[in-house]
């Protein structure tokens, strides 16, 4: 049997070479589009940065065949198995074990962003260099994730191949360092449902889905060639709300079957973070929509996309940062992640607004000036978009009270404001009022 140390230091490999890849090709996939460098440069940088994707590819997925290999192996003595398998646990929840904790959702996040890349690479295109260049830099931002490492007291990232005696304070450890539990912990009783294996893998599908349409964008404007990526973008739009969507009814019905929440929708806090950038996606798809036929709101298609996928990453902070420990029944527990998702988030909003500042003017000539008639297909299309986000937003601020808190206690103050204690006859009032 191989020791754990060993497969310890290759998982420390793999996690830290998913990083370094991801990097090496978004900087040569940028260095490939500049205008200056002439046309055997930029192939060159291009075949360097596609050699350096594929290699993240091959790292990404031999990640998770590690992490498989320990689960179906039962090596309790690394922490991540320890806590979500057991001996006697089914091979399909063994499977769905690798997506139960954090760090293997990251894995299972990157990895559909892996299969969509390669998609891209297969077919050529002249904007995929842009493209898949935001695509490394956002992998290596999920990867960051994955890194375990310290620089100072500071943490940056949550290893799943750390062992149980690097993180458990038990004494048992200090006395018998190479002590191994005979059983794990293992999956949550609520989550030993056949919608644990299918749920979270198409939630994630749809979360990689919605990173496409504003990286086209941020293509389109970086080549000046504004209004040309809303078809280009117009079909991962479509897809990412579609399989969301269909992920977001799974999780409503297994609530309704499992978690016995006396309904399809209990509001809770994780749902309604996958919900909020649901209903944003929704709404660019009509205003991208509306600019294909009469090319207007362009600069609001924009602005929709960038909300969307930025509302992705704050689901991803809310039920990962330990935030809402105290207010949902299934959100992940907190591995210190949260200033790191927060710095993620920070970054693709502050890129994506001075992308958007800089080609604003762009951006209005390609719109037609014309006005919207109260009589027109187009009056009612912006109305409903204006209720979509109205919908959104009012999800949103309640849902994020116990972030509130943590903000107000930054700044000196005491703040104890509290989710409702009745969320489903506080929120669907609202509703029902649409």
């Amino acid at each position: 049997m191989v020791s754990g140390s060993l497969f310890r230091a290759l998982g420390h490999g793999c996690t830290t070479g998913l990083w370094l890849t991801a990097l090496i090709a978004a900087v040569a996939y940028f260095l490939s589009t500049r205008p200056t460098s002439d046309p055997n440069t930029q192939r060159a940088w291009r075949v360097y940065a596609q050699g350096a994707f594929f290699i993240h590819c091959i790292v990404l997925f031999t990640s998770i065949a590690l992490l498989y290999v320990l689960i179906f192996n039962d090596r309790f003595e690394y922490h991540y198995v320890w806590s979500h398998s057991l001996r006697a646990l089914p091979t399909h929840f063994k499977i769905a074990a690798l997506w139960e904790g954090q760090e293997g959702s990251f894995l299972l996040w990157m990895a559909w962003n892996a299969v969509c890349g390669l998609y891209l690479i297969r077919h050529k295109d002249p904007w995929h260099p842009f493209v898949l260049g935001s695509l490394a830099l956002a992998q290596s931002g999920l990867a960051s994730m994955l890194l375990g490492l310290y620089v100072g007291e500071q943490q940056i990232g949550h290893s799943p191949f750390l062992l149980l005696a690097d993180i458990s304070t038990d004494p048992i450890f200090r006395i018998h360092p190479d002590y191994v539990p005979a059983d794990g912990t293992g999956l949550n009783p609520l989550l030993q449902n056949i919608w644990m294996v299918i749920h979270p893998p198409v939630l994630f599908a749809g979360f990689a889905l919605l990173f496409f349409p504003i990286a086209y964008a941020w293509a389109g404007l970086c080549m000046r060639t504004y209004g040309e990526w809303i078809p280009k973008a117009m079909r991962w739009i479509r897809a990412s709300v579609a399989v969301l969507g269909l992920g977001i009814m799974m999780g409503a019905y297994w609530a309704y079957e499992t978690l016995n929440f006396g309904g399809y929708w209990s509001w809770d806090p994780v749902e309604n973070a996958v919900y909020i950038p649901w209903l944003i996606a929704v709404a660019a798809l009509h205003s991208m929509h509306i600019y294909q036929r009469k090319q207007k709101y362009l600069r609001l298609s924009f602005v929709l996309l960038t909300l969307a996928f930025g509302a992705v990453l704050y689901a991803s902070f809310l039920t990962r940062s330990g935030i809402l420990g105290d207010a949902s029944v299934h959100a992940f527990t907190n591995l210190g992640l949260g200033t790191q998702l927060i710095l993620f988030l920070v970054f693709v909003l502050t890129a994506s607004t001075w992308i958007g500042i800089r080609h604003a003017k762009g951006m209005q000539e390609a719109e037609r000036k014309q006005p919207t008639e109260a009589r027109s297909a187009d009056f009612w299309m912006l109305l409903g978009i204006g209720v979509l986000l109205l919908m959104g937003l009012q999800v949103l601020l309640p849902t994020s009270i116990p972030v509130l808190n943590e903000i107000i206690a930054l700044v000196g103050g005491q703040a104890n404001f509290a989710p409702p204690t009745d969320p489903v006859g506080f929120y669907t009032p609202y509703h029902w009022a649409f």
